[in-house]
């Protein structure tokens, strides 16, 4: 009997039917375990890849509208500030077209005598035979500037001006979210993702300028600064050194420039914007819970990417989650300070800007490191209702701020 088992089982030994099957099997469960591995990764890395594309090219399209609105604010504000100064002058030069005139016949009237008394004709000779006397000045002036400020003045030139370039930063400032929006809806249709845009600390989730509107105080601290370093040249010009002893033009100038800044600065005062932080002239670089309003915050989310999306899930056992393969976030910053700026005065680069700079102005957006994110998840409920619906339940700040790393 051991024989005939010993028989058997040397037969089945060597009998090698069958064997292909089972290498074939084992080969393909392999080659079916590599195919859903590579499938697997395939969709959690371009998932993340898209996610993090979309994030970064939301947050600096934002930011990048963000810039452009504060450069042509500025743009705009310099206009005004010209117009306004350029009122300052016509008033003056109307004072002074007025006054001088005024002044010599209280000159005259002050000598008590006759018309043709020695002390009238000592003022007459002064005002117009003297080799330095005040009437030649006095008619060019006149020529010159007097009769185009009268116009300018009487046909409001100033004021529509000003009320026009007021009016176009009011419309650009009002379209911004407009416009970011319609690009965030492009991104996220290229992308195929949801993206969520939001400035740190607001809650309607609108994209707007870090801009307010400025005041009379801020008006009238950089309407005598280009007085100071650029428009009151007047004067000089008109040469009212030679008839300012009687006429006393120069003096008429400096009272009439003086009432007109107070005046125009009162009137224009609000029609202007400035940066959220400035005071005056004076630009404040944001604290360090200001710098949200300076700052666009994109999440991207991928919808389809899901655990029972992937192949033999059970097998492999993967542990998915959102803030790591599904959700990225991107941060990008606008601000230029002074302070920055002033660093970089003997660099290459194109200095920031300010918004009442005299100096031109370079605002450029750039993408930073994501520390806005917990100022964004505690005022943006969309941002907040992203995170939560993408599978994280309780705000972790810690492990979201690892899912953002990037």
């Amino acid at each position: 009997m051991a024989t005939r088992f010993t028989r058997a089982a040397k037969r089945l030994h060597d009998d090698e039917g069958g064997l292909v099957v089972v290498l074939f099997v084992l080969v393909a469960i392999i080659f079916a375990i590599l195919i859903a591995l590579n499938w697997n990764t395939g969709r959690i890395v371009s998932a993340k890849m898209r996610a993090q594309a979309a994030a970064d090219q939301g947050a600096l399209a934002a930011a990048t509208w963000q810039s452009r609105a504060v450069n042509l604010i500025t743009g705009t504000n310099m206009l005004i500030l010209r117009n306004a100064s350029a009122e300052v002058s016509a008033r003056a030069s109307m004072a002074v077209v007025n006054g001088v005139r005024h002044e010599w016949q209280a000159a005259l009237d002050a000598c008590g005598d006759a018309p043709g008394g020695p002390c009238a004709q000592e003022i007459i000779r002064r005002i117009i035979r003297d080799p330095d006397n005040e009437i030649g000045p006095y008619i060019r002036f006149v020529g010159q500037t007097g009769q185009y400020a009268n116009v300018a003045i009487e046909n409001g030139v100033f004021t529509r001006r000003i009320a026009e370039l007021h009016e176009f930063q009011r419309r650009l400032i009002e379209s911004i979210p407009e416009v970011v929006e319609e690009q965030r809806g492009m991104i996220e249709a290229f992308h195929n993702v949801e993206l969520i845009l939001a400035v740190p600390g607001r809650s309607d989730g609108l994209i707007v300028p870090p801009l307010r509107r400025g005041d009379a105080a801020s008006f009238e601290r950089m309407l005598r600064l280009r007085r100071q370093l650029s428009d009151n040249w007047l004067p000089d010009a008109a040469e009212f050194g030679r008839f300012s002893a009687i006429g006393r033009a120069r003096q008429i100038w400096d009272q009439a420039e003086e009432e007109a800044i107070v005046s125009i600065s009162t009137e224009y005062g609000s029609f202007h914007y400035v940066l959220e932080t400035q005071v005056g002239a004076d630009e404040i670089s944001p604290s360090a819970g200001g710098r949200g309003a300076f700052s666009v915050f994109a999440t991207a989310v991928v919808p389809e990417v899901r655990e029972d999306n992937f192949l033999f899930k059970g097998f492999f056992d993967y542990e998915i989650s959102p803030a790591d393969t599904a959700t990225a976030a991107a941060q990008a910053e606008t601000f230029n300070g002074y302070d920055e700026r002033f660093a970089r005065r003997n660099a290459v680069a194109a200095w920031p800007f300010r918004v009442w700079t005299l100096w031109g102005w370079n605002w450029q957006p750039r993408l930073t490191r994501s520390d806005l994110a917990r100022a964004t998840l505690e005022s943006d409920p969309d941002t907040r209702a992203a995170w939560l619906g993408a599978g994280i339940e309780e705000m972790n700040y810690d492990s979201v701020g690892f899912g953002l790393q990037h």
